[in-house]
């Protein structure tokens, strides 16, 4: 018998292509991983029926599985900002290569894997948790993951960047046996004092204290009749936008935020800078058609100066990154 001990586990993602949840390739280093929560549904239901003479439960049945997830990292590149938005072309050459992720829309084939439900961009995760004896480690494969939502988030006070991604998958395979082999990547994570904001484009905002950009995909798993209890597509719907920053205001800036942009509705434009300051591992990460939906000025006599909060909402997202990742896709 042996203890699962949490220095001893390991997080490694795949590719996918061919068909929808099929892992392709290489296991590859997703960052600098926090946590991993899997939630696996198997939806039992409980029966009662006449001839069982009792008030107790006749029997269970287990119906459709839902398998989500919610990967929680310090990121050393932005390869999950492109499972997000669903659209990446790669270029460049080494020092650095160059990454332009945008939107993707529904109906659209991501060239990756096939299927005539047209499936997102989709990935595999591999959660291993070893005991150091054969044929007794806790293995977790989520194949077809889908990123259902993701956020970007860092302040003064946790130095570090953050990104969490919530996701829904097509299955979860389990396994005791050997977990697969990834090499750890040493970029350096990014901190807080990477971080830049420029509202509107070209306008540094001074005093920032901490942001969460965060998107969401809408996906909507769905269980067609086809003889298989595991999702058979996750179909996305309406894709949403919202970039909360925390300051301490300046005088100039504040009067445009709450007086031309708040109250008055102009729309504007934004970019959150992530970068070493190298030109060579760098997100820069642009919003438009933005309007800022909500504005939080409280008056105290706590603190050391006055602080604001505010909620930009984009209409559209987009993102251009150096770094040294040769690939963000499967090829």
């Amino acid at each position: 018998m042996g203890f699962f001990v949490n220095d001893q586990s390991q997080i490694c993602m795949f590719h996918e292509s061919g068909l929808y949840a099929t892992v392709s390739g290489t296991a590859v280093w997703p960052g600098l991983v926090q946590s991993h929560d899997i939630d696996t549904g198997i939806n039992k239901e409980k029966l009662r029926y006449c001839g069982t003479s009792t008030r107790n439960v006749g029997r269970f049945v287990d119906t459709v599985e839902d398998h989500t997830g919610t990967l929680s990292m310090y990121p050393q590149d932005w390869r999950f900002l492109f499972f997000a938005l669903g659209s990446v072309v790669d270029g460049g050459s080494p020092s650095p290569y160059t990454h332009v992720i945008s939107e993707q829309n529904s109906g659209v084939l991501n060239g990756y894997t096939s299927g005539t439900l047209i499936p997102w961009v989709s990935f595999s995760l591999e959660d291993s948790q070893k005991v150091g004896i054969t044929g007794a480690n806790f293995i977790r494969t989520m194949n077809g993951c889908v990123a259902d939502e993701l956020t970007i988030s860092a302040s003064e006070g946790d130095r570090f960047v953050s990104v969490e991604v919530p996701y829904i998958a097509k299955s979860c395979i389990y396994t005791s046996g050997a977990p697969s082999t990834v090499t750890e990547v040493t970029t350096a994570p990014y901190l807080w004092q990477d971080c830049k904001v420029y509202i509107p484009s070209g306008t540094l905002v001074q005093g920032l204290t901490g942001f969460s950009w965060h998107m969401a995909n809408g996906m909507v798993p769905k269980h067609y009749g086809t003889g298989s209890a595991t999702v058979e597509a996750v179909v996305p719907s309406t894709r949403d936008y919202d970039f909360t920053l925390d300051i301490d205001p300046d005088s100039t800036q504040r009067k445009a935020f709450y007086n031309q942009y708040f109250r008055g509705g102009s729309e504007f434009n934004c970019m959150l800078h992530i970068g070493k300051g190298t030109g060579s591992n760098d997100l820069y990460l642009v919003m438009s058609g933005c309007q800022i939906d909500d504005m939080d000025d409280p008056t105290s006599n706590d603190g050391a100066v006055c602080t604001e909060s505010i909620t930009v909402i984009p209409k559209t997202a987009s993102a251009a990154v150096d770094d040294q990742v040769l690939k963000y896709a499967a090829w």
